[in-house]
Formats: C-alpha cells, structure tokens, sequence
C-alpha cells in the first residue's frame, strides 16, 4: 500500500495531498476546510477530528498532539501534507503504521504540524489495525515500539504501547 502512495506521490501535480482509505470516506466540506487552513497557517502537515464508525455506536476520535509524541491524536484519514514533505519523508514501506513513522520523521525535523478540530472524515473500524487477538495485539505493540525506536524515542515507549493495545483489547 505504501509503494503505492509513494507513487502515486511521485506522478501528482498538486501543492497538497489527502491520504484517506478506500472504506473511509471525507465530509462534504472536508478539503475546502484543510486548504482554508495551509492558506492561513501555511502548514506541512495537518490534520483533524475523525468519526469513527463502529456497529456498537460512532465516537469521535480528537485530532492533538500531547506533551508525549504518541499515536492517540493522529488521524491519518484526515491527514493533508505538502508534497514536498511527502517527497522529503517517504512512506518507508515496511509495516501498517508507516503513516505514524512518516509524520513522526517530519515531526522530528520541525516540520510545521496543525490540527483542525472539526469532523472532517468518517473510519468504519475495522481491518487490520483493528483485529482482536492477543497474537495480533502483540504484533501491533512490536510493530509500534519498532517505530518509535527506529526514530530514537525512548524504552520507556514500549510501555505506552502496551497500554494501548491492553485498553483496545479491552475494550474494543
């Protein structure tokens, strides 16, 4: 998948880019609202509250970004980048959370990052990231802490890990 967007990258034209899953689907207002916001923030990357939607009822998922670098407020159907920051941190197609490594690379470089904390995107949960085993919770804790490692975070990360793949196993 991540070749893919490489690719696809590679042959666009267009100043802005939005990386939303084929299930998922944007509001109807949804681009219009990021390019308002690169025009007025000039960002390299950006993105926004996501509506997750789950058979046992929807919730929002807020879009932030904490005092600890963590996967909680990314929101990658939501996600809009330069380009050229997409050109700058390509997609390292090795796992699922490639999206994370890439925005974590751009993080770490002070690439500039906004949120719009708007609905701008609905997710049907579900799918890989999403299966619920204990064999494929474990797999996720190590594909997480891979990424945090390879970007040089601290041991103390696997921690975080843990705790949110023990709080999704839960509750679901």
């Amino acid at each position: 998948m991540y070749d893919a967007l490489n690719k696809g990258i590679h042959m666009a034209h267009g100043e802005l880019i939005g990386n939303i899953n084929t299930d998922d689907w944007y509001e109807l207002n949804a681009v219009s609202r990021m390019v308002n916001l690169y025009h007025k923030e000039n960002y390299d990357l950006a993105w926004s509250d996501i509506r997750i939607i789950k058979p046992s009822g929807n919730m929002i998922k807020k879009a932030h970004i904490g005092k600890l670098w963590t996967t909680s407020g990314f929101c990658h159907p939501t996600m809009f980048s330069k380009r050229s920051i997409l050109l700058e941190f390509p997609y390292a197609c090795c796992q699922m959370d490639d999206d994370f490594d890439m925005v974590t690379r751009a993080y770490k470089a002070g690439k500039k990052i906004c949120l719009l904390n708007e609905v701008l995107a609905n997710y049907n949960f579900g799918g890989m990231s999403t299966e619920k085993s204990i064999k494929k919770s474990v797999s996720r804790i190590k594909m997480k802490y891979r990424t945090y490692r390879r970007n040089d975070y601290s041991r103390f990360y696997w921690f975080y890990c843990v705790l949110i793949e023990t709080v999704k196993f839960i509750a679901g």
